[in-house]
């Protein structure tokens, strides 16, 4: 129990606005991805709910990705940008067509996130 609570703990921090999305299009709709720790917290959260018990930060080793974990990082990097994307709508939105270009999109957003911010970041975009 007291590890549930320290995730909940993690998945209330503000997401960092410093770090940049990279951009997909998956079926002519737009989608956002970063690599934002609140971000990853909270999808670790959710993905709970629906009963994924996953490390997502082992899961970043983009060497053995596979058909478990591209999901799985898909909403966990879309959550920051798409918050309402579901868990049942990123399962299905990532198949044999669309799984190449969201491989390339989550590895870009991974290396975005390790670009040392800027000292005046941009304002965080206003939804």
């Amino acid at each position: 129990m007291a590890k549930l609570r320290k995730i909940r703990k993690i998945a209330s921090l503000p997401d960092d606005p410093t770090i940049p999305e990279v951009s997909i299009e998956i079926d002519e709709k737009k989608y956002r991805l970063c690599f934002d720790f609140a971000a990853l917290a909270k999808a670790k959260s959710k993905l709970r709910e629906h009963g994924v018990e996953v490390n997502l930060l082992q899961s970043l080793d983009f060497r053995i990705i596979d058909v478990d974990t591209l999901p799985v990082l898909f909403y966990a990097a879309s959550q920051h940008f798409q918050p309402n994307l579901t868990w049942e709508e990123a399962v299905r939105l990532v198949n044999v067509r669309t799984a190449l270009g969201i491989f390339e999109g989550l590895g870009a957003a991974y290396m975005a996130a390790m670009v040392k911010p800027d000292k005046n970041p941009p304002l965080a975009p206003q939804s």
